[in-house]
């Protein structure tokens, strides 16, 4: 996989499955999406497909939730760029969220496309100038 490709890929994990396929028909043409139903499909992603230069997760999940997620993900792909987008936008999980999983963006459901577009795109700038850093 080159720079360029890694550059372009981003990890959905959701528990709910219609919440995925509607972020894979809105943004497939924009990015190179990995869907993943749920943390425990979203850890064997990152061990199989990394690296990703995005990883969007909810936070509400079954098994574990968003920010244990990203403290695991982060432990096989350190580079990437963690993004929290979650209906549970309550002060404190904000800012749990931010302080242990060291979140770039938190957004919160129902998210506006256009809003998450951007997101995903400084995103990606971020993970490259990480990159080129190292």
């Amino acid at each position: 996989m080159t720079a360029q490709e890694s550059n372009q890929r981003i990890l959905l994990v959701d528990d709910d499955q219609a919440v995925l396929d509607g972020m894979c028909r809105q943004y497939r043409k924009n990015y190179s999406l990995v869907p993943a139903c749920g943390a425990l499909a979203g850890i064997q992603a990152i061990v199989k497909d990394s690296p990703f230069a995005v990883v969007v997760t909810d936070f509400k999940m079954p098994v574990m939730n968003g920010t244990q997620f990203l403290a695991k993900a982060r432990r096989h792909d350190p580079d990437m760029i963690p993004v929290m987008l979650t209906g549970q936008a309550d002060l404190a999980t904000a800012i749990d969220a931010i302080n242990r999983g060291h979140i770039f963006r938190f957004l919160s459901k129902p998210c506006d496309p256009e809003v998450l577009r951007a997101c995903l795109d400084a995103a990606r700038e971020q993970y490259q100038l990480r990159s080129t850093e190292r």
